[in-house]
């Protein structure tokens, strides 16, 4: 598909879950989001990370790309702590603060960035999203995430582990048996591989509906007044992190990966707001409306943004 196609698919998915809440006869949108979103994680998203780390050998690319996705959200996340304490200081703000800081550097690699990526580049580089969600931005959610929480939350909540969040998650489970099943050469029958390729092809256009589902409409002036607060936390998740990733290839030889691999890594990491935060949000009381703005700005935004980002990559980024 072209990314001209590939954009209007989403679009079209985006349009069909934001259109739901206007339908009063259909189910709850938050329930259905909620059902849907189980089901991925426990069915149709293992099915697929487990083929496609099954299907790719193991290189250096299973170190390299975490370490990416680690780097730009750590940096990203750096910038956009010196940017917010300067532009909110007064204490009542610092719920804002932590949901900003969450918004501007986790990106949505496998809810939006999954369907994204396979859909220019094919179905090869499906374990960029499992490695970089698994073993990077999801550890890191539960561990710096988790202490933004605590710094600038309302409530003091007792935390678990970023090991016991990390091993609740059946994805974690299907990396983990594909590697040792792929260490050992142990190749899957072909019939299992194509049932599970049919299996794991209906998560791209759940997770896109499901976004839309999550994006509740409000065009109120004190809405939209209340949006331009997460502009420069979007700039930096769409922008400056995958300029992050760049850098960080361009500079360090050693992490430069072969085609697609490289793009789609950069791409990952210049994806939207990642949904999952407003969990941490929700926990210790940060501002978790000023973290959705940012998510359905993000996301609606990212359609601009990603064609820009693979344009840089394609006509001025040498590997």
């Amino acid at each position: 598909m072209t990314p001209n196609q590939v954009l209007l698919s989403f679009i079209l998915l985006l349009v069909a879950g934001m259109t739901w809440q206007f339908i009063p006869t259909l189910p709850d949108r938050v329930s259905l989001r909620s059902n849907l979103s189980t089901a991925v994680l426990w069915v149709f998203l293992p099915a697929l990370f487990f083929r496609a780390v099954m299907s790719a050998p193991l290189s250096s690319d299973f170190i390299k790309i975490p370490v990416i996705g680690a780097i730009s959200c750590l940096v990203t996340l750096l910038i956009s702590w010196l940017i917010h304490r300067v532009l909110l200081k007064q204490p009542e703000d610092r719920p804002k603060v932590g949901a900003l800081l969450l918004g501007s550097a986790w990106p949505n690699v496998t809810y939006f960035g999954l369907p994204m990526i396979t859909s220019l580049f094919g179905e090869s580089v499906t374990r960029v999203p499992a490695l970089i969600d698994m073993l990077c931005l999801t550890p890191l959610l539960f561990t710096v995430g988790t202490s933004i929480g605590l710094a600038y939350g309302t409530k003091k909540e007792p935390s678990h582990s970023a090991l016991t969040a990390l091993l609740r998650l059946p994805p974690f489970w299907a990396i983990i048996l594909a590697v040792i099943l792929g260490a050992f050469s142990i190749k899957l029958p072909t019939d299992l591989d194509k049932a599970l390729g049919f299996i794991g092809s209906a998560v791209a256009p759940i997770m896109i509906f499901c976004v839309g589902l999550a994006m509740k409409l409000d065009f109120s002036l004190n809405s939209l007044a209340l949006m331009m607060i997460s502009v420069p936390a979007i700039a930096l998740k769409l922008i400056f992190e995958p300029l992050v990733s760049i850098g960080v290839t361009h500079f360090s030889p050693w992490l430069r990966m072969s085609e697609p691999m490289m793009s789609a890594t950069i791409i990952e990491t210049g994806m939207p707001s990642m949904i999952l935060p407003i969990v941490i949000s929700e926990k210790f009381g940060l501002h978790t409306e000023t973290l959705a703005r940012t998510i359905l700005l993000s996301t609606l935004i990212s359609f601009a943004s990603i064609p820009l980002i693979l344009s840089f990559i394609n006509l001025f980024y040498t590997f």
